[in-house]
């Protein structure tokens, strides 16, 4: 959800907080979301 914050992105998916989003996302992928961000981040120019 580009352009939405995390507690927008949260809500719109149906978790109840930015928090939840994190839990389930580092237990389902295996790292966190900011790890994954980092990890597979494109360089845009």
């Amino acid at each position: 959800m580009s352009g939405h914050s995390v507690t927008e992105t949260a809500q719109g998916s149906g978790f109840g907080s930015a928090e939840s989003l994190r839990r389930s996302f580092l237990r389902h992928v295996g790292v966190s979301p900011r790890g994954y961000q980092q990890r597979f981040r494109t360089s845009r120019r």
